[in-house]
């Protein structure tokens, strides 16, 4: 994922010479441009007994996600994961 940031976001605003700060502005880093990159897998364990394997099935799956904020003041990249694990049965 990739996007662009808002028109107003600014890494930092600065008041004119009259002490006005902008209308619109934001310290939200994720209103700035920013990428994400993400990928995971799964496994898939059919446990039941002989001639009904699916009766039983065990799966685990992890995900993670790295973002890179391109003009972030402070933090400017941010790890991000999930994973799963679950039991089905059939009856």
């Amino acid at each position: 994922h990739t996007q662009n940031g808002v028109s107003f976001w600014k890494r930092a605003y600065e008041a004119n010479d009259a002490g006005d700060l902008p209308h619109f502005r934001t310290g939200d880093r994720e209103l700035g441009a920013l990428n994400t990159f993400g990928g995971g897998g799964g496994l898939r364990f059919a446990c039941g007994p002989r001639g009904d394997t699916e009766r039983y099935v065990f799966s685990l799956s992890a995900d993670a996600y790295w973002t890179h904020f391109v003009n972030a003041l402070y933090i400017t990249d941010r790890l991000a994961g999930i994973s799963t694990a679950a039991l089905e049965a059939t009856f």
